[in-house]
């Protein structure tokens, strides 16, 4: 799931509709990487605090 779908960010509300919500899961919680919302609100958070950038890929823990 795309780590700035709670962020209410207006350049997602096309996306976040009963109309589309179809796609809203597909591309936001399926291939949010691929999003140029998400690029776009990533590089805006890395510039405003580097030690808070969200990865693109997510993080996967493998059990010791």
């Amino acid at each position: 799931m795309c780590p700035f779908v709670e962020k209410a960010d207006p350049r997602c509300a096309t996306h976040l509709t009963l109309r589309n919500l179809y796609r809203a899961f597909a591309h936001c919680a399926d291939r949010y990487s691929s999003c140029p919302v998400y690029q776009a609100l990533n590089a805006e958070q890395f510039q405003h605090d580097p030690g808070e950038r969200v990865p693109n890929i997510p993080v996967v823990l493998a059990a010791s």
